[in-house]
């Protein structure tokens, strides 16, 4: 992942480094194997400009995945292509636009056959409009979420979706 507090991140903790991520500034998660998509809450990483301005997921193979809840992507998420694995951890979205989240041929797994599903998408400061959540659990089997809010601007709202056996879906 990009930074951990630990000495395999992108950002190695040695040091005490510090870092900013800059208000326009894309963090990629790229290529054929898993890689770990790191939040904030460790070591030096602990405000708000440590947090991905954009995430972008372009995965040929493998996923991106989380390994905790501090995971912000303050003006949105950019699925390229392949998955990002919430791995029992929420993923939140600091703008609240519709284009906040966009999605070529990319998805966010939140599956899990575990009860009360911690894989959630937290989408904060609504505005108006169609807001999509490329929800899925392969390329192949998309479920997308739409909302489309008619009041209640400027809060929040929390998805997931759960495993479920065959003839339910």
């Amino acid at each position: 992942g990009l930074y951990n507090g630990a000495s395999s991140a992108a950002i190695k903790a040695a040091g005490n480094m510090k870092y900013t991520l800059h208000e326009k500034s894309i963090v990629e998660y790229y290529g054929g194997s898993e890689q770990i998509v790191t939040g904030t809450g460790l070591g030096t990483a602990t405000t708000t400009n440590h947090q991905y301005e954009i995430l972008e997921i372009n995965k040929t193979a493998g996923s991106a995945k989380l390994n905790a809840n501090h995971v912000t992507a303050r003006s949105g998420i950019i699925l390229k292509e392949g998955e990002l694995n919430l791995n029992g951890f929420n993923i939140t979205i600091e703008s609240g636009f519709p284009s906040a989240i966009s999605a070529a041929s990319g998805f966010i797994k939140s599956e899990s056959t575990s009860e009360g599903n911690k894989s959630m998408v937290v989408w904060k400061n609504i505005t108006p409009g169609l807001h999509t959540i490329p929800f899925g659990i392969s390329g192949a089997k998309l479920i997308p979420f739409l909302f489309t809010p008619l009041s209640g601007y400027g809060n929040q709202f929390a998805v997931s979706t759960r495993n479920c056996v065959r003839d339910n879906r």
